[in-house]
């Protein structure tokens, strides 16, 4: 079980993040983000991942991280809405990094070691990629993706492509 702090209307309190099959339940329930396949594309339609959603997406990181200690909250009085301005910068970080490590350490407990691994793997990657992306000037990284988007519209409209006529199917009834 991980912990983390944070202070609502003055007062400290540790919020505990025990994970379950339960929790995960209502979490997809709710949010509907299936933390038992973290890496599994949400939908047909959203090839998004639910651990690059809860990574990259803070709002509903919040809303999942208050499911999480929802009962606890209950028991106190806190709202959602208390939870998530409770949460300055540093409660954030220590609730993410107890949220990510309880979450990995759910499926080493239950014997899934692969699972646990690919997604302290995918965590990493994720990290590394945002710190790197920190450090580069921002009008060099527009320029690189700028290139980068130059070179792929350049791929979609070179000449491989099928001619028009071909390529818009008989839609006659």
């Amino acid at each position: 079980m991980k912990t983390f702090t944070s202070t609502v209307n003055g007062k400290p309190i540790t919020w505990e993040l025990g994970f379950s099959v339960a929790l995960f339940r209502r979490i997809k329930a709710l949010l509907g983000l299936d933390l038992m396949e973290p890496t599994k594309p949400l939908s047909a339609t959203d090839e998004r991942q639910t651990v690059f959603v809860l990574h990259c997406d803070l709002a509903t990181f919040v809303d999942a991280a208050f499911v999480s200690v929802q009962k606890q909250a209950e028991a106190i009085g806190v709202t959602d809405e208390d939870f998530g301005e409770s949460l300055d910068d540093a409660a954030f970080v220590a609730c993410r990094k107890a949220f990510f490590e309880e979450w990995a350490d759910f499926f080493e407990r239950l014997g899934v070691t692969a699972q646990a691994a690919g997604l302290r793997k995918t965590l990493e990657i994720y990290q590394k990629a945002g710190s790197r992306i920190d450090n580069v000037p921002a009008e060099a990284l527009m320029t690189e993706v700028d290139k980068a988007l130059d070179q792929w519209t350049a791929g979609l409209s070179s000449t491989n492509s099928p001619d028009s006529s071909a390529s818009i199917p008989n839609r006659s009834l």
